[in-house]
C-alpha cells in the first residue's frame, strides 16, 4: 500500500473514532482536491480502455489521478463524450 493510502485511510479512522466519541480534540479532515479532467483526455481515457481491452478502470484512475468511480462514469458516458469531441473539430 502506498503512502498516500495509508495516509488517507489513517485520516478516515481518525475522523470515525472522532464521531464515536473515542477522540476528544484530535480531528483531522481528509481534503481532495477536485481534478476535472479537460474533453481531450477523457476521449485518451476511453481509447486507452478500447472498449474493455486495454487498461483496467484502476490503472485509468491511477494515471490519470481520478478516483475509479469518476473513471467508470467516464467511460460509461463515452458515447457523450465522443459526440462533443467531435462536434467541436
Amino acid at each position: 500500500m502506498n503512502n498516500f493510502i495509508q495516509n488517507k485511510t489513517k485520516k478516515i479512522r481518525t475522523i470515525r473514532n472522532y464521531k464515536r466519541g473515542r477522540i476528544g480534540h484530535s480531528l483531522t479532515f481528509l481534503v481532495m482536491k477536485r481534478h476535472e479532467l479537460p474533453l481531450e483526455e477523457k476521449i485518451q481515457l476511453i481509447k486507452d480502455n478500447n472498449g474493455g481491452l486495454g487498461m483496467s478502470v484502476r490503472k485509468l484512475a491511477e494515471k490519470y489521478s481520478i478516483s475509479k468511480s469518476s473513471a467508470t462514469n467516464i467511460l460509461s458516458r463515452r458515447e457523450e463524450y465522443e459526440t462533443d469531441y467531435f462536434k467541436r473539430d
